[in-house]
């Protein structure tokens, strides 16, 4: 759990398997927690420099709620579609 240089929240959680990487939400979990699959670690938010659809930052407004997700498979050595990796 860090604040990366452009201000993003970004929340990293891994396992044996796979390293999750999510950026821009308001996250309640501490560096260190374990968790749990299907357990909620935030909300979604637009922390951080984010845009609206017209390109217009965010800052100091409410707009353009959504989380960045990256599912990078360690086995594989490469990142994957989440679609594949989340149960349906």
């Amino acid at each position: 759990l860090y604040v990366d240089q452009y201000g993003n929240p970004t929340l990293v959680i891994e396992n044996d398997f796979y390293q999750v990487t999510l950026l821009h939400g308001k996250y309640k979990v501490e560096v260190g927690d374990k968790v749990n699959l299907g357990q909620p670690v935030g909300v979604e938010s637009n922390q951080g420099y984010t845009t609206d659809m017209w390109g217009n930052s965010c800052r100091n407004r409410d707009c353009g709620y959504h989380t960045h997700l990256n599912v990078f498979d360690k086995r594989l050595s490469r990142n994957v579609n989440p679609l594949d990796v989340i149960e349906k």
